[in-house]
Parts: structure tokens; C-alpha cells; sequence
């Protein structure tokens, strides 16, 4: 297929620079095969069932922007995946600037040497902070990395805003974007309905948001992220599934741990491993009814995601619908509830 296919052309100021206050007060297009239906997200509980089970990433973003300095010049370091202790993989900026075995210092007397390169040519760095934790560390020298397509400085309210109510496990570099819409609000409404509420991991990488540069998307290669469902887990989702409950995915990064981690029956499993799954229209889908997601950037791999989901022409059409109607796109903007195509 070719990724012309997944492309739109957005206005800039459709573009949200804050997210909605508070995070439930957003819009939330409710998308089906015959219908686009404008709603608040507030309004979610409203649209769920009893027996349905949520199933949130709870992935925490690291401030993981640094700034330091090689050789007296100025370095940005982007860390983005861990190999072992204090040891990770980064993108740096300028990148022509990092040598094999350089010295990084940081503001806080802390440093790191550049101890090898990955098969994509990423540096990998090992982290000397001298007593203290390497958590500490980021907090004193990072920066949480907002996208760029903000255009705008990072500041202290990106910290909170930037994060889900529900965030436990480090390790990611950027959010997951549909679940900064949940409020503690939102959540507690729908534990009272009865509606069961899930956790999985993925720690989202470099590669989640990458536009697609080969011309057929089939050539198109993810990176590998961090998956984790517990045994726990695996057990309560498979039971709900066997007894009719859909499945709702909080996010394109829920939907990917889960379809990863089962088999072609439908049958989920304990996981903790990477996973490149690349989704695209042809895939079968075997756990997840309901998609709970933003609106992504064109060209990139979400795009052709939720177009396998939900159908490429029912997609080109809400979101020129969204275009249309003022909704706020990418990960400060509105929500879209997208129904599994038949």
C-alpha cells in the first residue's frame, strides 16, 4: 500500500498547544462505520457498557531531554532506551559533535561516556551520577520531551500535563496520548458502573511517531518497544473476553501490547519482551473492539493503524470532519472513540 494513502493536509492552528482544562472537558468524536458523532469526553462513561473492560498503558514519561556538554560545546541527549543499568541508547544534537568513547559532563558534576553505537548508528551512552540513582539524576538534569511540533519551549506545567493520572512504570519518551484525557473523576465514574479497568506496559520509543519515508508502507520497519502484561492480567482479560466483554484499548500503545502478546485465538498472554508489531490494513485483529486514541500525525504509522481498524475511507472522512468542525489534533488535542470494523 502506498503511504500517500495516510496523508492529509492539516491547518497549523489546528494544531493544540495546551491540552484541554480540565483533560475531560475535551471533545471526543465517537466513530462507527456509519456515524460520526460529536461528544465531550466527559461524556465517555455514557458511551461504555457494563461488561466492558478499559485497558490502560501506564507507562510514565522520563524526563529524559538532557543537556550537557562535550568537549566544551553544547549537547542536547535524548535518552530513549535503557540496556542496562545507567547504560542507555540517546539520540544526541548536534549528533556530528559525539565521538566513540567521549566524555559528557552534566551541570550537576554527573557524566556519561559513550561506550559503543547501536546497528542505527544510536550512541550508547553508560552514566556515571556518583551517588546518586539514575531517577535522581533525571530529575535534576531533564527535561520531559515535548514534541516538537508544539513549537513552543517546555515549561513546568508540561510536567504535570505531560503525564497521566495513572503513570507508574518509567520508561518512555513520549505519552500515551489518549489516556492524558482520564481524570481521577472520569476513572472513579466508571469503576461505579461496574466497568473493569486494566493495566499494561509499553514503553513508547523513537520510533511510535516516525513518519513513514518508504513509499510502500509493507517496507516500513518499527522500532522494537518494551512490553509487559502480568500473568494476573493476561488471566482476568482472557476470562472477560471468553464471557462477551469488549475490549477497549486506551491508546494505539495498549492496542499494540495487547495484539502482541496473543495468539490467533484470541488468547492473551503474560508478556515481557519487545515488540515491532507494525499494523496495517489486512491485519486480523484478535483482541481489541474499541479503540480509544487522538488524532495522529499524517504519514506515520498510528495513521495506518486506525485506518486497519477502522477503514481507511471511514477515517479520511472523520478527520476531515474534525478538520472541519474545529476539533484540536495530536497529543494536547481532542479524542476519538473509533468502533473495530466488521
Amino acid at each position: 500500500m502506498i503511504v500517500d494513502q495516510f496523508d492529509y493536509n492539516l491547518p497549523p492552528e489546528r494544531i493544540a498547544k495546551r491540552p484541554a482544562r480540565p483533560r475531560d472537558s475535551s471533545k471526543l468524536m465517537h466513530i462507527s462505520e456509519h456515524s460520526i458523532k460529536d461528544k465531550y469526553f466527559y461524556q465517555l462513561p455514557e458511551m461504555l457498557k457494563k461488561n466492558d473492560v478499559l485497558v490502560f498503558n501506564n507507562t510514565r514519561v522520563l524526563p529524559a531531554r538532557i543537556f550537557g556538554e562535550v568537549s566544551k560545546r553544547k549537547i542536547e541527549l535524548l535518552i530513549h532506551r535503557q540496556e542496562e543499568d545507567y547504560i542507555w541508547q540517546v539520540l544526541a544534537r548536534p549528533s556530528k559533535i559525539l565521538r566513540d568513547n567521549d566524555i559528557v559532563n552534566f551541570p550537576d558534576s554527573s557524566y556519561a561516556q559513550v561506550i559503543g553505537r547501536t546497528k542505527h548508528n544510536f550512541p550508547i551512552l553508560k552514566f556515571f551520577t556518583g551517588n546518586k540513582s539514575f531517577k535522581h539524576f533525571l530529575d535534576l538534569n531533564g527535561q520531559v520531551p515535548i514534541p516538537p511540533y508544539l513549537n513552543r519551549k517546555y515549561d513546568n506545567e508540561d510536567i504535570v500535563d505531560y503525564q497521566t493520572v495513572f503513570a507508574s512504570e518509567d520508561g518512555s519518551v513520549a505519552a500515551p496520548t489518549a489516556g492524558l484525557h482520564f481524570t481521577e473523576r472520569i476513572i472513579q465514574k466508571i469503576k461505579d458502573m461496574g466497568i473493569i479497568i486494566e493495566f499494561v506496559t509499553l514503553h513508547i520509543g523513537i520510533g511510535t511517531f516516525k513518519n513513514i519515508t518508504e513509499k510502500d508502507i509493507i517496507n516500513h520497519k518499527m522500532h522494537e518497544e518494551y512490553i509487559s502484561i502480568t500473568e494476573d492480567v493476561a488471566k482476568r482479560l482472557n476470562n472477560a473476553k471468553s464471557n462477551g466483554s469488549r475490549i477497549v484499548a486506551v491508546g494505539t500503545t495498549a492496542l499494540r501490547t495487547l495484539e502482541s502478546s496473543s495468539l490467533d485465538g484470541g488468547v492473551i498472554l503474560p508478556s515481557s519482551k519487545f515488540t515491532d508489531l507494525f499494523v496495517m490494513p489486512g491485519y486480523k485483529f484478535k483482541i481489541v473492539d474499541l479503540l480509544l486514541t487522538n488524532f495522529h500525525l499524517p504519514r506515520s504509522s498510528l495513521m495506518v493503524l486506525i485506518s486497519a481498524f477502522a477503514g481507511i475511507e471511514i477515517i479520511k472522512k472523520s478527520y476531515q470532519y474534525a478538520i472541519d468542525n474545529n476539533y484540536r489534533f495530536y497529543s494536547y488535542g481532542d479524542a476519538c472513540l473509533i468502533e473495530r470494523k466488521k
